[in-house]
């Protein structure tokens, strides 16, 4: 067969008839290309396929002139900060000046990092920074060059295939972050893959994109349930167990000086409350952010987004969480993570209370169902008991609550557990009658000793409530602790205003609860009745506890005067302040309070407020100390509502401590169609009542008529 030869290859190197023997040599040949033949040549002197020829090989590999090929174009040359394409390597050199180099991509002028071609050139000039060429021809690369830049394009292909792959692997799985805020160690199960996740802590988990179910629990109680359709993106996906953990996010400015100690920094976005949230483009994911960051010379500021939790020291997670969402009037978005606490803590009482209030700003039904999976795992709790009696009757289900708990009491004559509960739904002179019949007969039970010592007081009789408050304390010193209040007005009733004071300052002293702000306003306002000086007395505490300004709320309702300058009053202090002079404008403050701001009111000062409101008819703020309530079931509310509208009602038949009494009465003198008499007489009445002369004294000489 005679041999093709459309290049005319074996014109110019007539050694190659002989080598065609071989047939990848003679297919090579036959291609037409140069280059080809020269890698058949050198594939077969390495594998020996010719071994009469090995020498012929030789020499023709060592000889890549022989192969070369035309130019087709002119190769790139040139450099910038030394990184470029140039003419690297010096081969077969002849004495025209010729030799065979390598044009390669180059690093420091020098280093060639990816070999492309091989030329025949010679150089005709160089200077520091560039070299002239004369460029022949294209001629084979070695066979070391050929596999380096095959092996390197492979890896290249390679590595786009891995990335094309990762991308795909990508676009259909999605990292989810699990935070625990919870103060006990959770187990999550999260699309099949199970982690333990400390308390304040936080783990990743991969999943596939679309419907997620998760599930959380610890100490064998379910804490949280996952169901949501879950896309691929680039945002950060969190899963926040119960919304308990207070995650936050905030988007940090860096100026050209330094790191935005002197640029506005934007809010932070607080995730308490949220469950599962997707955040967008974070750069820092529980990292503190660099201090410093680099930019270009035409740009004044750079922005980073910090992911992060906010660690209090001396407070669990979900505590955090409390405090933010009460102070941002969102107790419902903290219903969930405190009713899996409640649960947790065996429904112990602090912790079942907060999950009622949460669940109550959901809905009434929401707390009715807490308050009955509470007494269904403590069912002879008469805390728990009272609670639900409480919201029961929020719910507008007093009747059905009181005919409940007559039937428990008349099945059960005797339980002192069941009659208290039954006497306690009662109001007026008759439930104080039926709490002394039951204190005569069960003489040495504290719940009734506690509700007929406090019922005795805001009927007025002081002598019965003091005698009633050693009684109990000397049964039970935290019982008596509950109702200090009563017997501190009792014994102000009596003019025995310094034992009233001494009381105070023990319980001040006590371990720190949530009433020591109540009893520390108290302290102040009892101190000044016996001629001492409350105002040093509170810089006294305030420098103790290191602050000032913190205790102006506390000082406002003690009818002294705040620290901080009126610009930086918060809310509550305005409200306050407002209330000594102005009623109309107390009010119109108050559409801005939250719920922690509410809980912060004295009972003279809620009274005063919420009559006023009634007044107006500000229906918004009405409902939000509605929601707190002071301790005043639906029918004591209604009928204050009622008396400070004028109506024909007597306070006798409600059970209102002497502070809102005194504020009932003065809301009331307001009313321009009674007689002037009966409004003087209102004034006259509510100067005495007002036992402590709190805010409602101050009213009574400032407020208009």
């Amino acid at each position: 067969m005679s041999l093709k030869d459309p290049a005319n290859l074996t014109q110019r190197i007539p050694e190659l008839e002989a080598l065609a023997a071989d047939p990848k040599i003679r297919r090579a040949i036959e291609t037409g290309d140069p280059f080809k033949v020269y890698r058949a040549l050198t594939w077969a002197k390495w594998l020996k396929r010719l071994p009469a020829h090995q020498d012929t090989l030789d020499v023709l590999v060592r000889h890549r002139r022989l192969f070369a090929k035309p130019l087709n174009g002119t190769p790139a040359l040139g450099t910038f900060n030394t990184v470029g394409f140039g003419f690297v390597g010096r081969s077969e050199a002849d004495d025209d000046g010729t030799y065979i180099a390598t044009h390669a991509f180059v690093v420091l002028q020098l280093i060639p990092v990816i070999p492309l071609r091989s030329y025949l050139v010679r150089k005709v000039g160089s200077s520091l920074f560039s070299s002239q060429w004369n460029i022949f021809a294209r001629v084979p690369s070695s066979m070391f060059g050929w596999l380096y830049s095959r092996s390197l394009a492979l890896g290249l292909v390679a590595l786009v295939g891995w990335g094309a792959v990762g991308s795909i692997i990508k676009s259909r799985t999605q990292d989810v972050l699990v935070v625990n805020g919870l103060d006990v160690a959770v187990n999550v199960e999260l699309d099949g893959t199970q982690r333990t996740i400390a308390p304040m802590g936080r783990d990743t988990i991969t999943v596939k994109a679309g419907d997620v179910r998760g599930r959380a629990s610890a100490n064998g109680i379910v804490v949280d349930t996952l169901q949501q359709k879950i896309a691929s993106s680039g945002s950060t996906t969190m899963w926040n167990i119960a919304g308990a953990a207070p995650v936050f996010s905030e988007q940090v400015v860096y100026t050209r000086q330094h790191v935005s100690s002197n640029a506005a920094q934007p809010e932070p976005t607080v995730y308490c409350g949220q469950r599962l949230v997707d955040v967008p483009h974070v750069d820092d994911v529980f990292t503190a952010p660099p201090q410093s960051v680099s930019m270009g010379k035409h740009t004044d500021r750079v922005y980073r987004t910090h992911l992060d939790l906010a660690r209090t020291e001396k407070q669990p997670g979900y505590m955090s969480c409390m405090y933010y969402l009460a102070g941002h009037d969102a107790m419902k978005d903290a219903a969930r993570f405190l009713e899996a606490e409640a649960e947790l803590k065996g429904w112990d009482k602090d912790l079942t209370g907060m999950a009622l209030f949460a669940a109550s700003s959901v809905s009434s039904a929401e707390a009715i169902r807490v308050a009955q999976r509470a007494l269904r795992a403590h069912p002879d709790d008469i805390i728990l008991h009272r609670r639900y009696q409480m919201v029961r009757d929020d719910a507008g289900q007093g009747r059905e609550v009181m005919q409940e708990y007559a039937d428990m009491a008349s099945r059960k004559p005797d339980s002192a557990a069941a009659q208290y509960l039954y006497a306690t739904l009662q109001h007026g002179p008759a439930a104080v009658d039926a709490l002394e019949k039951l204190a005569a007969r069960f003489g040495t039970e504290p719940n009734i000793l506690r509700s007929l010592t406090w019922r005795r007081m805001v009927h007025g009789d002081y002598a019965g409530t003091i005698a009633g408050w050693n009684r109990l304390h000397a049964l039970s010193s935290d019982d008596a602790a509950h109702v200090a209040d009563a017997q501190v007005r009792a014994l102000v009733a009596r003019q025995r205003a310094p034992e009233a004071v001494r009381l105070l300052a023990s319980l001040l002293k006590a371990p720190q609860d949530d009433s020591r702000s109540e009893h520390l306003a108290e302290y102040l306002m009892v101190v000044r009745l016996t001629g001492g000086d409350p105002r040093r007395q509170i810089d006294d505490i305030a420098r103790d506890a290191g602050g000032d300004a913190q205790f102006d709320h506390i000082r406002a309702r003690a009818g002294l005067e705040p620290v901080a300058a009126a610009a930086q009053q918060p809310l509550l202090v305005k409200v306050m302040l407002a209330l000594r002079s102005d009623p109309a404008s107390a009010v119109r403050l108050a559409r801005g309070m939250t719920q922690g701001d509410a809980m912060q009111l004295g009972p003279e000062q809620w009274g005063l407020l919420f009559g006023e409101a009634v007044r107006a008819n500000d229906t918004a703020v009405m409902a939000k100390l509605e929601r707190l309530g002071r301790g005043l079931d639906s029918a004591d509310r209604s009928l204050f509502k009622r008396y400070v509208q004028g109506d024909a009602v007597d306070l006798e038949d409600a059970d209102l401590e002497p502070g809102l009494r005194a504020a009932a009465m003065l809301v009331r003198s307001r009313n321009a169609a009674l007689p002037a008499g009966e409004r003087a007489q209102l004034r006259a009445h509510a100067a005495q009542a007002d036992l402590l002369h709190s805010v409602v004294t101050q009213a009574l000489a400032a407020w208009p008529a």
